[in-house]
């Protein structure tokens, strides 16, 4: 009897310690908004950091850009991104190619330059229910989280888009001269690529919007949109930048201007990626990401025309109901 009062006092105050450990850490809140598919809101970004490599170039770059989201309906988007300076392209790739003809992209913009207008109708969608745990306070020492029930709107998205491309190719090109037309081969060099194009494809949107109301850390307000997506890339319009070719093949060098439009282009690209934002309703400053890869339509050879493009973004965003 004795051993039994003994363990049932063991387990009575091993329960009371726990309950009161518990009770101290207890966070009451309040869910204030919790209906990600009303999401109705603006944001305006800068990418203060972004890169593009492919095997013809390499690139740093800034840029900006805006996306509206319109609700469970569709989104409306522009980016535009610029190199900071070709001279580092130059620098990295131009060693690579020194044949006895060398050719160089003749006047005109040398700078790497993307912009593209695009669209979303999302089809579909509906809100899932998950338990997600929701970090209330973190630092050095400890973390608090509390289990909330957090909705996901997630739909089918029909993409469409118009964009524009103009950025260098290093390789190997054939051409004949602009004054006489005889063929010239075997130069190698760079040349610009200018690339008008329009896509479709699919993708999985998705967005979650929820605003806590606490008794301990005041009001937690989070929002993200997240785009997985696959594209296919169709030319309406592609011109390679004539050259300026320096032929040391004689004793003495040669100079003329070579047209390379007739090099074989390949008539279609496609390109995979994913975009995230965190788009609180607060008006603060918040973050995202976004990462692709594919072939653009350009010289139709492997591995040419792969690219692969990733970046930083900072945006503020707006409510617009």
């Amino acid at each position: 009897m004795r051993i039994l009062k003994t363990i049932m006092l063991v387990i009575a105050t091993t329960y009371c310690s726990l309950s009161f450990a518990q009770s101290s850490d207890t966070v009451y809140y309040e869910i204030l908004r919790n209906n990600p598919k009303d999401i109705n809101n603006l944001y305006i970004y800068a990418s203060p950091f972004g890169f593009d490599i492919s095997a013809s170039y390499m690139n740093l770059s800034y840029g900006f850009g805006a996306e509206y989201n319109y609700r469970d309906k569709f989104t409306l988007g522009f980016n535009l991104r610029r190199s900071y300076t070709e001279k580092i392209n130059d620098e990295i790739m131009g060693p690579m190619i020194q044949p006895l003809k060398q050719g160089i992209a003749k006047g005109g913009n040398k700078i790497f330059t993307f912009y593209e207008l695009s669209a979303q109708v999302l089809l579909g969608g509906r809100q899932v229910v998950h338990n997600e745990r929701s970090t209330m306070e973190a630092d050095m020492y400890s973390k608090t989280y509390i289990k909330v029930k957090v909705k996901h709107f997630i739909a089918l998205a029909l993409r469409a888009s118009y964009g524009y491309h103009h950025y260098p190719l290093y390789s190997n090109f054939s051409g004949h001269k602009t004054n006489d037309f005889s063929p010239v081969e075997g130069i190698g060099g760079a040349t610009m690529n200018n690339l008008q194009f329009a896509s479709f494809g699919l993708g999985l949107f998705q967005k979650q919007d929820i605003k806590l109301k606490t008794d301990k850390y005041g009001d937690k307000d989070y929002s993200t949109i997240t785009t997985y997506y696959f594209d296919m890339l169709f030319p309406i319009y592609q011109d390679l930048t004539n050259m300026e070719v320096t032929d040391n093949t004689s004793a003495t060098p040669m100079y003329y201007e070579v047209d390379v439009d007739y090099t074989p282009m390949s008539t279609y690209g496609y390109r995979v990626g994913v975009k995230y934002q965190i788009v609180s309703r607060i008006r603060k400053i918040n973050g995202g990401i976004r990462f692709e890869l594919g072939f653009l339509p350009g010289l139709n050879k492997f591995p040419k025309n792969f690219y692969m493009s990733a970046g930083i973004e900072i945006n503020i965003s707006f409510d617009a109901q």
